[in-house]
């Protein structure tokens, strides 16, 4: 978890963010790792008197954050900005365009492991109805695999509509 403040007064802005972060990596009966000295913030250099805080995920398509921040605060120019908004517009459209260090292999790559890690999250949903089904019936027929699965999909789909739906309010 990470905690993270911003207090601000007329004449000042000051950040702190904690030095910890868990990954979840590795094998099962032991799949959380912890590094206890991690920057969460990002200051931008220069006429720049901007910084990033880093929350909830350390990486951008697999790409740690600092050097995405790094090259986008490079890509400046020495003139600030007149508002915060547009720094925030500026990077989202650097993160669209950037293309050294966002690659299209990376992002194919980071395509791929979303879709497969959702294709297994389905698969084992689908593999439990089915499993209670058979519990129950002793057997399962085709149209039934294709009832769960149109089911579930239609689930996630109106779900997901929802949140969007939310996030544009």
């Amino acid at each position: 978890m990470t905690a993270e403040i911003v207090i601000m007064n007329k004449e000042a802005v000051a950040l702190a963010a904690d030095s910890a972060v868990s990954l979840v990596t590795g094998p099962a009966e032991n799949p959380q790792k912890i590094f206890t000295s991690v920057n969460k913030i990002f200051g931008l250099s220069g006429n720049h008197t901007v910084a990033f805080m880093i929350y909830n995920n350390a990486v951008f398509l697999g790409i740690p954050w600092e050097p995405l921040i790094t090259r986008f605060g490079d890509s400046l120019g020495p003139a600030p900005f007149p508002a915060l908004a547009d720094y925030a517009d500026r990077f989202i459209g650097f993160l669209k365009t950037e293309q050294e260090l966002i690659t299209a292999d990376i992002e194919k790559q980071y395509f791929s492991s979303v879709i497969y890690t959702y294709y297994l999250s389905f698969r084992q949903i689908f593999q439990q109805n089915a499993l209670e089904i058979i519990r129950v019936q002793g057997v399962i027929s085709e149209d039934q695999i294709g009832d769960i699965v149109a089911e579930k999909i239609n689930e996630v789909y109106t779900k997901i509509t929802r949140e969007i739906g939310r996030a544009h309010v």
